[in-house]
């Protein structure tokens, strides 16, 4: 065996890892992420050897240098990104599609015909390849009846049990409670079908007090036997039993969260910045409030993302428990600015994501700010000559 076809050996055997690794890396980079640090890589590695056999390229050379460098950066990224989408069985194939095209362009452009090993290795390359295909699409074909037979199969004994096996949940509410808008947040994002009866606060019935301890809201019944009260218990129940989960999978930032959920009375104090009695309780307990919403904005600012909700893009049970308190206070904010989110431009960006959230929105009944503006006149404080005047019947 002469030093060429050793080369040829060590070539194989290099590209194979390259293409290994590259495989590797677009599990968890972007695809155009592991072809720049290739190129990184290679390209000191090629051009050392160079310094020993250089030779100047002419101009016109050097177009054809530059013609071969962008399109094998292209070849690259069309593989790299092949490898991201399918598995390397699945891809290489295809790759050695290329060995009719060399031969035809040597063939045509240099007139240099293949000899019989060339053609004896490129039949077995390109049988093998066909057997290859064909063995990842019978997979490929087993895998979507197997799925689609589990699919049928799920949805014929669904539908059967569905109805004896459905759990009934009823939500017992003030309208404009934020700790039942809480329940109701976590129960809208996760899909599940409830019953909400609202609650006379001034003539509370019998059966509520009989199942509410602290004669207070949210309750959430469940199959008209079981009674939960407490907004945080609601929740971590709500969470247990039906996906998506809204606590993190990590146990750490899972206790964290929930010692966060655990300040959300702290924080709450600013919903009762609208029961002042005059302007300068008014501002005390907008001072009052500075507090604990510094403290909130340092825990947002150590979360080591850019959000939008407390732990990144994902919808969480924190975000759950102070969306209802931000948003009864940006009504208020609005209506008598307070100022208090002037200097807190993380705690600020939340709030506005929190607030416009779909399942925070659905979790109120509609028109829920008319609702808060009519309880505020009728708590007679000192707010509510900052209202728009209501219309006259």
């Amino acid at each position: 065996m002469n030093l060429g076809a050793v080369l040829v050996l060590i070539g194989a055997m290099t590209n194979g890892a390259s293409n290994a690794l590259v495989k590797y890396t677009t599990r968890k980079d972007h695809p155009d992420t592991a072809v720049l640090f290739l190129m990184l890589y290679v390209t000191p590695l090629i051009a050392l050897p160079t310094v020993f056999v250089w030779v100047t390229p002419s101009w016109e050379q050097l177009n054809f240098l530059l013609a071969i460098g962008f399109f094998a950066t292209l070849n690259q990224r069309f593989l790299s990104r092949a490898f991201a989408a399918a598995d390397a069985t699945a891809v290489l194939p295809y790759d050695f599609s290329r060995l009719p095209f060399a031969a035809l362009i040597g063939w045509f452009v240099f007139s240099e015909l293949p000899d019989f090993w060339v053609w004896v290795g490129g039949a077995i390359i390109f049988a093998a390849s066909i057997y290859i295909a064909h063995r990842e699409s019978l997979a490929s074909r087993r895998e979507i009846d197997r799925f689609f037979y589990k699919s049928l199969h799920r949805i014929f004994w669904s539908n059967i049990l569905e109805d004896k096996m459905k759990t009934r949940f009823k939500l017992c509410s003030f309208k404009t409670c934020p700790w039942v808008h809480r329940a109701a947040i976590v129960l809208q994002e996760k899909g599940i079908e409830y019953e909400i009866e609202y609650i006379d606060r001034a003539n509370r019935p019998d059966w509520f007090l009989e199942i509410s301890p602290h004669s207070k809201v949210p309750v959430l019944i469940i199959d008209g036997e079981t009674a939960l009260f407490e907004s945080n218990a609601i929740a971590e129940y709500l969470d247990e039993i039906a996906e998506p989960r809204l606590h993190p999978k990590d146990p750490i930032l899972r206790a964290q969260n929930r010692a966060w959920t655990d300040f959300v009375p702290t924080f709450g104090q600013i919903t009762h910045i609208s029961n002042a009695s005059d302007e300068d309780d008014f501002n005390a307990r907008v001072e009052k409030a500075r507090v604990p919403a510094s403290r909130l904005e340092g825990a947002l600012s150590k979360r080591g993302h850019q959000g939008p909700f407390f732990n990144g893009v994902e919808f969480s049970l924190v975000d759950a428990a102070y969306a209802p308190a931000l948003m009864r206070f940006t009504f208020l904010d609005r209506v008598r600015p307070t100022g208090l989110l002037d200097d807190l431009p993380l705690l600020s960006a939340w709030r506005d994501a929190l607030i416009g959230y779909p399942a925070v929105l659905r979790g109120v009944v509609p028109e829920f700010y008319q609702v808060w503006e009519e309880q505020v006149r009728n708590n007679g404080k000192w707010v509510q000559q900052f209202l728009p005047k209501a219309s006259a019947a």
